[in-house]
């Protein structure tokens, strides 16, 4: 009787440290300690959700310090909405922007624009329509150890549609660099995204 109720205590005890075992949680892969030399390795891209919208002729957004662009969407006209996504960039931590810069385009019809080498989108403008002005905002992803993320650009562009039901977002791990659009909203706009190393 003795052996049976030792070996049910111990059965019991056994389960409820298993149990307090699997409560602690698990090591995230950005909560890891940031090793004394940077690895060779693609940060991660969190999408948050898609922002309200905004008239198309007439804003200004930009993402966050802590967030960069990876998705726009837009249907209709000029007078209707715009949309965008952006998303957190995590390397060991959550990783923040720096050296924002806008950049004015003369013509939302006729243009073709790529942020600087190893910034990529985190903003855009447009008043007006397709013959008015488009500008963008590119910054700078700061990694953990303090220096400028590594972008590496896709070399072919992707076709996102006509501008007027512009749907897009980049794949996985990857953020917004380039966009492009000739002609008014019957004519396709066009993106490169970006990897951050």
């Amino acid at each position: 009787m003795s052996a049976v109720k030792n070996k049910h205590t111990w059965l019991c005890s056994a389960l409820i440290f298993s149990a307090l075992g699997l409560m602690q949680p698990m090591p995230h892969a950005e909560d890891a300690p940031r090793p004394a030399i940077k690895p060779n390795a693609a940060a991660t891209v969190d999408p948050w959700a898609w922002s309200g919208g905004v008239h198309e002729h007439d804003h200004e957004y930009a993402c966050s310090d802590f967030s960069v662009m990876v998705g726009l969407r837009h249907k209709g006209d000029e007078e209707e909405s715009t949309y965008y996504r952006c998303a957190s960039v995590h390397q060991f931590q959550q990783l923040k922007t720096s050296d924002a810069e806008w950049q004015k385009m003369d013509d939302e019809s006729s243009h073709t624009y790529n942020c600087p080498t190893d910034k990529v989108m985190t903003g855009r403008e447009h008043v007006g329509d397709e013959n008015e002005p488009t500008s963008y905002q590119c910054s700078t992803v700061i990694d953990a150890w303090g220096n400028a993320m590594r972008v590496v650009v896709d070399s072919e562009w992707t076709n996102a549609g006509l501008a007027h039901e512009t749907d897009f977002e980049c794949p996985a791990n990857k953020v917004i660099a380039s966009r492009k659009h000739i002609g008014d909203e019957e004519e396709p706009t066009y993106f490169k995204c970006a990897s951050l190393w």
